[in-house]
C-alpha cells in the first residue's frame, strides 16, 4: 500500500509539473512594425484633355485673336482655321507686319559697303558677315520671368505673342491643352515670296531675307533683317540692329519669311 500511495504522489506531482509546462505560451515570431510616412501631396500627371470641341475652339479663337489685335492685327483682318493638328492663321492687312523699330536710330548707325569686289572686300565680308554674326545673342537669365513680354508686329513676333498667350495660364490650363495638341502656323494671304520691282518701296521696314553670294566661298548664305531700301546698285537691311549694305550682283533674292510653326508651349 505504501509503494502504492507513493506512486500515486508521485504521478500527481507529475501531472502538476506537465500541466503548468503545458499551459506555458508559446513563443511567437515579434514582427517588426513598418512605419510609412504619409506624402504631403499625391502626384497625378496633369491632364491635357480637352473638352467638347466646341468650346476649345472658341476659347482658342478668342486667345488667338487677342494675342494678333495686341501686336497690331485688326480683328476682321485675322482668319483661324482648325486642322487636325494644326490651326491655321491667316492675317491680312497693312499693319500686321509692320517691322519693330530697333532701339537705335538708325540715320546713327554705320553703314557696311562692299563695293569692289577684290581680296580686301573678301576680308571685310568674312569679318562682317561671319560664323559670329550667326550666333544667337545671349539671353539675359535676370530679366523678371513675371513680367509679360513685348512682341512685335511682323509675322514671326505675332506667332510667338500667340503661343505664349496659349501658354500663359501654365500646365493644365485650356490654351496650354489647345497648344500640346496643336502646331501654330501663321501666314500672310497672297503676298509673293520673293520681292521684285516696286515691291521693295512697299516693303520698306519689313521682315527680309536675304540670299547673298559669299564672293570667298562662291556660296550663298541667308540673313534675316529688316529692310531699309533698294536702289539701283544695293540692297540696304538692318541685321541685328546694324545696316548692311550689300551690291545687288552679289543679292541672289531678298524674300518675305514663310509662315512659322510653333508647337507647344514654350
Amino acid at each position: 500500500m505504501k509503494i502504492l500511495v507513493i506512486s500515486s504522489a508521485i504521478l500527481a506531482y507529475l501531472n502538476i509539473i506537465c500541466d503548468a509546462w503545458i499551459s506555458l505560451p508559446l513563443a511567437t515570431k515579434v514582427r517588426k512594425r513598418h512605419s510609412f510616412l504619409p506624402l504631403n501631396e499625391s502626384v497625378e500627371p496633369i491632364s491635357t484633355a480637352l473638352p467638347r470641341e466646341d468650346v476649345w475652339k472658341s476659347e482658342g479663337e478668342r486667345i488667338i485673336k487677342s494675342a494678333a489685335m495686341d501686336c497690331g492685327a485688326k480683328e476682321e483682318d485675322i482668319d483661324i482655321q482648325w486642322k487636325s493638328g494644326r490651326v491655321e492663321i491667316k492675317i491680312s492687312g497693312v499693319t500686321y507686319i509692320q517691322a519693330k523699330e530697333d532701339d537705335e536710330n538708325e540715320d546713327d548707325v554705320g553703314i557696311v559697303y562692299d563695293d569692289d569686289i577684290d581680296e580686301e572686300a573678301i576680308k571685310e565680308f568674312s569679318e562682317e558677315f561671319g560664323e559670329a554674326d550667326e550666333k544667337k545673342e545671349d539671353e539675359d537669365d535676370d530679366e523678371d520671368e513675371d513680367a509679360r513680354p513685348t512682341f512685335g508686329s511682323d509675322i514671326v513676333s505675332i506667332g510667338r505673342a500667340i503661343n505664349y498667350a496659349l501658354g500663359e495660364e501654365g500646365e493644365g490650363s485650356l490654351g496650354y491643352n489647345i497648344a500640346v495638341h496643336h502646331e501654330i502656323e501663321v501666314s500672310t494671304p497672297g503676298a509673293s515670296d520673293e520681292l521684285q520691282g516696286i515691291m521693295f518701296e512697299s516693303y520698306k521696314g519689313f521682315a527680309v531675307i536675304v540670299s547673298l553670294m559669299d564672293p570667298k566661298k562662291n556660296k550663298a548664305k541667308n540673313y534675316e533683317g529688316k529692310l531699309i531700301q533698294r536702289t539701283d546698285t544695293h540692297t540696304i537691311v538692318n541685321v541685328k540692329g546694324r545696316q548692311r549694305k550689300m551690291k545687288n550682283e552679289l543679292v541672289l533674292s531678298v524674300k518675305l519669311p514663310k509662315a512659322k510653326r510653333e508647337k507647344g508651349v514654350r
